[in-house]
């Protein structure tokens, strides 16, 4: 063998080889890469609340649920509440209506009736009637204007004068049972007629705290206050109870224009 094919021989041998072994040889399996990391968020600024959210709570079905009102995501309106009794308001009432009726009887029965001062009976009866029949009006006026001052009721005139009134006639009729007015001097020197004591306690004291109690069991809530409404608030469906009002109607009949009073005891949204 020549030397030059000897060394060709040395040559391609060891390319043979590795070329047998570059086959053989695999790669290793693919990993996948982790993800990049994300930046980090912008800061919010710490006085800046987040947008409410306009999506109801779960469950919550409108009208079923805790509240008839719609959802908000500012919560749910309160309910209003009836107030409490307004103590200071009926205090006042009863003071100033003791005050107002004092100042209308005490002096003219004195001055007048206690001595028979007039002479006529029947003129006596007739203004001393007067005097105490305009007192209760008087004091009216007078607790209705008090009454009013309220911040969540008012009431209405008729009332607190109707219900004196009648309180006065009682006061007087059981005076006229007692002897009524005086007519001269009885014996020793003290004069006749029917109890004084009675006839101011009446006038002064009871007859005003009726008509206190009066403006306070029928006073109305104020426009755009509704308490004790049964229904349903948010539909405006419901029936409001109230004390009796009246109003003059007119109708035509056959015999012409009738007139007459309406009575309405119930309010209602249907």
């Amino acid at each position: 063998m020549s030397l030059k094919t000897l060394l060709i021989a040395l040559v391609l041998v060891p390319l043979v080889g590795l070329a047998q072994t570059a086959t053989e040889f695999s790669p290793p399996p693919m990993v996948p890469a982790s993800p990049p990391p994300m930046p980090p968020a912008e800061p919010t600024s710490p006085g800046t609340p987040p947008p409410p959210s306009t999506v109801p709570p779960p469950g919550y079905v409108p009208g079923q649920g805790k509240s008839a009102y719609p959802y908000s995501p500012y919560g749910q309106p309160k309910a209003q509440e009836k107030p409490g009794p307004e103590i200071g308001l009926m205090v006042s009432e009863s003071l100033f209506g003791s005050l107002t009726a004092a100042g209308v009887t005490v002096l003219p029965y004195f001055l007048l009736f206690a001595n028979n001062q007039i002479g006529d009976p029947t003129l006596s009866s007739i203004i001393f009637c007067l005097i105490f029949g305009a007192a209760p009006l008087a004091v009216a006026q007078t607790q209705v204007s008090l009454a009013n001052g309220s911040r969540h009721y008012q009431t209405e005139m008729w009332i607190p004068a109707l219900v004196g009134l009648a309180g006065e006639a009682g006061v007087l009729g059981i005076f006229y049972a007692t002897g009524w007015l005086p007519t001269g001097q009885a014996s020793g020197g003290v004069p006749n007629g029917g109890s004084v004591a009675w006839l101011m306690i009446g006038a002064i004291g009871l007859v005003p705290l009726l008509q206190m109690a009066a403006i306070n069991l029928f006073k109305q809530p104020k426009a755009g206050q509704a308490f004790g409404v049964i229904g349903d608030p948010v539909k405006g469906i419901g029936v409001a109870f109230a004390p009796p009002t009246a109003a003059p109607i007119l109708a035509p009949s056959a015999s012409g224009t009738t007139m007459g009073v309406q009575l309405s005891f119930l309010r209602g949204n249907f």
